[in-house]
C-alpha cells in the first residue's frame, strides 16, 4: 500500500478537484500521482489519487509540493 505524504488541489470553477499527490511507495520511493477527486473528503479523494491516478513527472512534484525524500 503507498503512503501519502502530502496533497495540492486544484479547483476550477463549476469542476472537479483536480490534486497532485506525494507518494512513497515500498518498491519505488517517492512518486508524484494526478487525477481527480470528489471533493467530499481530502484524505480519500488523495488515497484514490494514489492508487489510480496518473504519474506526475518527479521534478514537477517536487518543485510544486516541497517535498523529497
Amino acid at each position: 500500500m503507498s503512503k501519502v505524504l502530502d496533497s495540492v488541489w486544484f479547483t476550477p470553477m463549476g469542476g472537479a478537484c483536480i490534486g497532485v499527490v506525494a507518494v512513497e511507495t515500498e518498491f519505488d520511493g517517492l512518486c508524484f500521482y494526478i487525477g481527480l477527486g470528489a471533493g467530499v473528503d481530502e484524505a480519500r479523494d488523495a488515497q484514490h489519487i494514489a492508487e489510480r491516478g496518473a504519474r506526475f513527472p518527479y521534478a514537477a512534484g517536487v518543485e510544486l509540493l516541497g517535498v523529497e525524500i
